[in-house]
């Protein structure tokens, strides 16, 4: 099969990019071929300490089919070797936490193939054929989001069974289908405008570049709706488009 992907990504407004505490895989374009694709998007959890490194090496760990144990215990490793004041040396005791959805795409046929999907937390992946929605996962409404969405800890003690806080969802796929995937302020936006108007999808998969991006984003966030609320609260921002073929 052929994959296509690009990726798009905005700190929150007022932060640099240097503060942006949200990770894709892969964050760079990629054209290939190949039978097996993985990508996958994080949320680092600002409230932690060293969450954005937290998330980066989920991300690019379910595409190098690491071992959660092993990710856990390099984060750990690189977070001691920092020369931290004593109150940020306890505060990262505590682990950083993170959301994570990750897509498995293969190919065993000639007119299109499988996918796979684990998850934790509120970030989510689309699965769209012609423009029309055929699956989200794991939310599926703006009323699934809230304010204290499932974290993945690095300090893995803090769950009893790490493996049963994921949720998981398989499917097939066909030539030219399309995948979305995003963190959880744009996923949102998109849930809401999506029932409000219908044009939410077609919106994303129109955005190539990062000041369409920005542009989106700074209007989505400016607008409020019949209550006051923001149509996107002030956020990192992430999106992975992936277009398959065969």
């Amino acid at each position: 099969m052929k994959v296509v992907t690009k990726t798009f990504w905005l700190p929150k407004r007022g932060n640099s990019n240097e503060e942006y505490e949200d990770a894709a895989w892969p964050l760079e374009p990629t054209e290939l071929e190949c039978d097996e694709f993985k990508c996958a998007v994080s949320d680092g959890a600002t409230e932690a300490s060293f969450s954005a490194r937290w998330a980066q090496l989920l991300v690019q760990g379910f595409s190098e089919q690491a071992e959660l144990k092993d990710l856990a215990d390099k984060w750990s490793a690189e977070i001691k070797d920092l020369d931290l004041p004593w109150y940020a040396q306890e505060k990262a005791e505590s682990g950083a936490f993170a959301t994570l959805t990750a897509l498995k795409i293969t190919s065993p046929g000639t007119t299109g193939g499988t996918w796979w999907s684990k998850a934790i937390g509120d970030s989510c992946f689309l699965h769209i054929r012609d423009e029309s929605l055929l699956e989200s996962f794991p939310m599926t409404d703006a009323e699934s989001f809230n304010n204290s969405p499932l974290l993945l800890c690095s300090n893995l003690g803090k769950h009893e069974e790490v493996d049963r806080l994921f949720l998981e969802k398989e499917g097939t796929w066909l030539n030219g289908d399309r995948f979305l995937l995003l963190t959880d302020a744009i996923a949102a936006w998109f849930f809401r405008k999506h029932d409000k108007s219908g044009d939410a999808l077609k919106t994303l998969l129109n955005i190539n570049d990062q000041n369409e991006l920005l542009e989106l984003v700074n209007k989505a966030r400016n607008d409020h709706d019949e209550e006051g609320r923001p149509y996107m609260r002030n956020d990192d921002v992430t999106l992975v488009r992936v277009e398959v073929s065969t």
